[in-house]
């Protein structure tokens, strides 16, 4: 398997990044495989909750990793991937035994661009977890680094590094690609017409619409109304 990550040092932005460096990223919900072994093993049931509330709380983890790093936009974790997000996450989580993770990740922007397609592993010791159990009413799981956050580090500090070799035209049609492929997913017959694809899969823009033009107006509304509530979604997962 792939080496785990060790001690990693999340690499934070001092001051404000550039409004083209701001991309809203998306991470999904991670996917889970079982083993199948496991499914048969007593207990059996209490292992695949547990395994469904870690697809919920490593994206999360992520989450607070990537807002730290003060490098990006706006962050949400979501059921789904979503148009309207210059930069989709997605992991799968292929090994979980509270000592080792193991997670594939992947990220792709709005033009299908793949930032990042790996697997991370880390390994956690016993220091790695808190003395005593927390409880809700102490606000849970949040006091306290994560017992793997250098893996989401690790995966922070190489979206950054992707992000860093991209040009400003290319991180400008990124956002650009964002708004009309949001805007075509409401209104195909308005949109469409604004973004191809290459022979590689990658949407181009062919061109760009009018800054007055009335529809996207109503886009910018509509928009402004799904992020409230993706908003509430994202705290749903918090």
């Amino acid at each position: 398997g792939p080496q785990p990550v060790g001690s990693v040092t999340l690499n934070v932005q001092q001051g404000m990044p550039t409004e083209l460096q701001m991309l809203d990223i998306g991470v999904q919900v991670f996917a889970t495989e079982a083993d199948p072994e496991e499914i048969t093993l007593p207990g059996a049931a209490i292992f695949a909750e547990i395994r469904n509330t870690e697809t919920h709380y490593l994206p999360v983890a992520l989450r607070h990793t990537l807002l730290t790093s003060n490098h990006w936009g706006v962050v949400r974790v979501l059921p789904a991937t979503d148009p309207s997000l210059d930069l989709i996450i997605t992991g799968t989580i292929l090994e979980s035994t509270g000592a080792d993770l193991l997670v594939q990740v992947r990220a792709v922007d709005s033009t299908g661009r793949v930032w990042l397609d790996k697997p991370y592993a880390d390994i956690a010791r016993t220091a790695d977890y808190p003395d005593s159990i927390p409880s809700l009413r102490d606000g849970g799981i949040t006091d306290g680094p994560d017992p793997f956050q250098d893996l989401h580090a690790a995966i922070a500090n190489d979206l950054l590094a992707v992000r860093n070799g991209l040009g400003t035209a290319e991180l400008a049609r990124i956002q650009e690609v964002t708004q009309l492929r949001y805007a075509a997913d409401l209104s195909p017959e308005a949109f469409a017409s604004y973004l191809e694809a290459d022979a590689t899969g990658q949407l181009t823009l062919t061109r760009l619409p009018a800054n007055n033009d009335p529809l996207l107006g109503h886009v910018a509304d509509i928009q402004a109304r799904h992020n409230v509530f993706i908003d509430t979604i994202d705290e749903y997962y918090e």
